[in-house]
Order: structure tokens, then sequence, then C-alpha cells
């Protein structure tokens, strides 16, 4: 999961400030979908059709151009190879604050290993403390000794027969 990052005095900048409020929340809407679906901060314009049916078809025409005349945003003609090819717009200064897509997939590879590696370092130590646990009740040859301990009611009679104590 990625997060996106934005600094604590985001809504005092100047540049933020112009958005005017629909603004800035399509802005960070936008945004928050480019480091979910690690776009380096483009949109396509299929992207943009879908963050306004899901805010109940907003009208993002007026809130774009808001965007490009404060040179957040600029249009493209062609997207990054690694998206859908095509018309879009892409968020200037997405990259300053926010990690690149590449970065993002091999800190996942390297988190992966490191948890396969964990978990298979936690089953080796429990597996060998269940060979210790059985070397040391096996000493004796009391194979017996496996049986679980009776907590039921009764004169234990049972029990012991089965642990081999009568």
């Amino acid at each position: 999961m990625t997060w996106l990052k934005i600094t604590d005095r985001f809504y005092l900048e100047p540049r933020t400030t112009a958005l005017g409020l629909e603004g800035v929340g399509f802005h960070l809407i936008a945004m928050n979908f480019c480091a979910d679906h690690l776009t380096n901060g483009y949109l396509s314009e299929a992207d943009i059709e879908y963050l306004c049916r899901l805010y109940g078809n907003l009208s993002a025409t007026p809130l774009i151009d808001r965007l490009i005349a404060a040179k957040e945003w600029e249009r493209v003609d062609t997207m990054p190879a690694f998206l859908d090819p095509g018309p879009g717009y892409h968020i200037i200064h997405f990259l300053d604050d926010q990690p690149a897509r590449d970065q993002v997939l091999v800190q996942r590879k390297k988190n992966r290993l490191d948890v396969a590696t964990w978990r298979a370092a936690e089953k080796a130590k429990l597996q060998a403390k269940l060979r210790a646990k059985v070397r040391s009740r096996s000493v004796n040859g009391d194979v017996t000794s496996y049986l679980p301990v009776s907590t039921g009611a009764g004169t234990g009679e049972q029990h012991r027969k089965t642990r081999g104590e009568l």
C-alpha cells in the first residue's frame, strides 16, 4: 500500500489557496488515485471520467482548467509507456513528494522477500523447538507421554492406565 504524502502546511501554500476548496479537493483525490495506481502523477481521460462518476457526476472541466492555470497540472498528448496510450493530464509536482512507480515496486518486492525470510526463520525456530521437545520426552522411550492429560471428572484411573502408571 502506498501513502499520499503532503506537507503539513499544504493548506497555507498560495498555489493551494488559489485553487479554491473544490479545486483542492479534486486535486487531492486525483493525487491519491495516482499514488494508489502508481501512475507517477499521470491521469488519463478515462481516469478523470471515473473520478467524476465516483463523486456524483462531478464536472471536472472547470476544476482541471483551474489546476492547469495554477500550474499544478498540464495536458499531455501521450501517457508514459506503462499506462494506456492517449491524451491525459500530468500533476506537475507529483514526484516531488511521492515515490516513483519503480521505487514502490522495488520496495514491495524487498518487503515480500523480507517477510518470506522472516516466516522461514520463524518456522525453523518452531520446528527446532518441537524437535527438542520430542527428543526430551522420548529419551526414556515413554511414547505414552504424548497423550493429553485428562482434565475431566473421574477417578483418574483410566488416565493413569493410559500413561502406563498402573
